[in-house]
């Protein structure tokens, strides 16, 4: 049976030379803690004190925190939870983790680039200025622990800067008053949705194979549930794949190439 000890030397060994880029971690911990008979919130807590332990003071550690957006308004970021897995919400809660501002794809951060993150304020969720473009440039690593490789949010990047070639998608905007670090304040953001008539399923598996067949892909536990891939590299491929067919990632794109 895979052990704790055993799960970190994987981590440490996808990490070995990430020098000082970011590390997002994507995580579905009930799996994981499910195969190793060890209740989530042990898990959680070995994992979060490994990577500020041994990687924080030289590696921005980041989660998504994503959450539903507002209601009637108004979103309260110090108080809501994150709806994206256990780890995640363990990490926001930790003292020294702050949130990103955003209705929708916040992320919790700890490390030397938190200070900057904290302050982005984009027009566009996945566009220029966004966590998302900063994860570009500084090339970040993805940890992805119990999920896909292909769950990892950052795929949308590559749909928002092929925007003018997206049929089912468009762009939205919202707007309400954020609460984020005791200070409540105004917040416009745009989203590049999905058409929901007729609706505009993804389905991101079919970039499995192709992401596998480029060898941008770590799996220091093989069949372990634990993967790693660099965002530069992720983003090149998904392009490649989505340039040659745009609609590869819908699971019924029969209307919208009659679009």
């Amino acid at each position: 049976m895979q052990s704790i000890a055993h799960l970190l030397q994987g981590i440490d060994e996808g990490l070995v030379d990430c020098g000082q880029r970011p590390i997002v971690v994507y995580s579905a911990l009930w799996p994981v803690a499910k195969k190793m008979g060890v209740p989530p919130s042990i898990i959680s807590a070995k994992i979060i004190e490994h990577l500020l332990d041994n990687y924080a003071s030289k590696n921005t550690i980041m989660m998504p925190t994503f959450t539903g957006g507002f209601r009637g308004g108004f979103l309260d970021l110090d108080s809501e939870p994150s709806s994206t897995g256990f780890l995640s919400e363990q990490f926001r809660t930790n003292t020294s983790a702050q949130r990103t501002c955003s209705a929708f794809f916040s992320f919790a951060v700890i490390g030397p680039d938190a200070g900057h993150l904290i302050e982005l304020r984009p027009q566009d969720a996945w566009g220029d200025g966004s966590v998302y473009h900063w994860m570009q440039i500084r090339d970040a690593l993805f940890l992805m622990l119990g999920t896909r490789i292909t769950h990892s949010s950052y795929i949308h990047r590559a749909e928002w800067l092929l925007r003018d070639r997206i049929p089912f998608r468009y762009v939205k905007p919202f707007s309400g008053r954020v609460k984020l670090r005791g200070a409540v304040s105004d917040l416009e953001e745009r989203l590049f949705v999905r058409s929901l008539s007729p609706p505009a399923r993804n389905d991101f598996r079919v970039l499995e194979a192709p992401f596998l067949q480029a060898g941008i892909v770590r799996q220091p536990i093989p069949n372990g549930g634990l993967a790693m891939v660099g965002a530069v590299d992720m983003l090149r491929v998904t392009l490649e794949v989505m340039e040659d067919d745009v609609f590869c990632c819908l699971e019924d794109s029969s209307h919208w190439k009659l679009v």
